[in-house]
C-alpha cells in the first residue's frame, strides 16, 4: 500500500463523519453526542499515530460536530475534548459532598493517557449526567437519579482512589 497524498486522510475522516451524522438525523429521540478529544499524547502502543487525527483535522471534525448539534434541538453535545484537555493540562477541582477534591493533571487518565481510570469514568459520568436535564423530557425517570460524584464514588467504593489530602498539594479539601 502506498502513502496517502497530503490531506487525503483528513478528507476521508471528514467524509466518514458526514455519513455518520447523516445517520443520526434518522433518530427522532434525544441524542447525546460527544466531540473528539485530542489524543496525540496517548501511548502509541495503545493507539498508533496513524489513527490519531492531526490538530487541524481534530479542530475541523469538532467544528462540524458542534455545528451539527447546534442545528438540532434533539442533539446535545458533551465535550470530551474539553474534559481531556483540562485533565492533561491543569489540576481539576470537583465538589465532593461538603468538600472539594483536586485531581492533579493526568490523574483521571491511565498511564497510557488514552483510557480513563475508574475514577475518571465516574467524573465523565457526572459530566454526562449534568447534560441530561437539557436533553431529556422533564418527566424522564432518568432525571430522578440524584447521582453526584460523592454518591458514585461511595457506591463504587472508590474512596481509596481519591487523591489524599496534603497541605499545599492537590487532594481532598474541606
Amino acid at each position: 500500500a502506498g502513502a496517502s497524498k497530503p490531506g487525503e486522510v483528513s478528507k476521508r475522516r471528514m467524509a466518514s463523519q458526514k455519513k455518520c451524522l447523516a445517520l443520526l438525523d434518522e433518530l427522532k429521540c434525544p441524542v447525546l453526542l460527544g466531540d473528539y478529544p485530542d489524543m496525540r499524547g496517548a501511548s502509541t502502543k495503545m493507539l498508533p499515530r496513524s489513527m490519531i487525527p492531526n490538530g487541524p483535522t481534530i479542530k475541523a471534525l469538532n467544528a462540524e460536530v458542534q455545528a451539527y448539534a447546534a442545528r438540532r434541538k434533539n442533539v446535545h453535545l458533551v465535550s470530551l475534548a474539553k474534559y481531556v484537555e483540562r485533565a492533561v493540562t491543569v489540576p481539576q477541582t470537583y465538589p465532593l459532598g461538603d468538600k472539594e477534591v483536586v485531581f492533579p493533571k493526568n490523574y483521571l487518565l491511565q498511564s497510557d493517557r488514552l483510557h480513563a481510570t475508574r475514577l475518571g469514568v465516574v467524573v465523565i459520568t457526572t459530566h454526562i449526567l449534568s447534560a441530561l436535564p437539557g436533553t431529556l423530557a422533564k418527566d424522564s425517570p432518568l432525571l430522578r437519579h440524584g447521582a453526584t460524584l460523592q454518591s458514585l464514588v461511595r457506591a463504587l467504593r472508590l474512596q481509596s482512589a481519591l487523591p489524599q489530602e496534603e497541605p499545599g498539594a492537590s487532594g481532598v479539601r474541606r
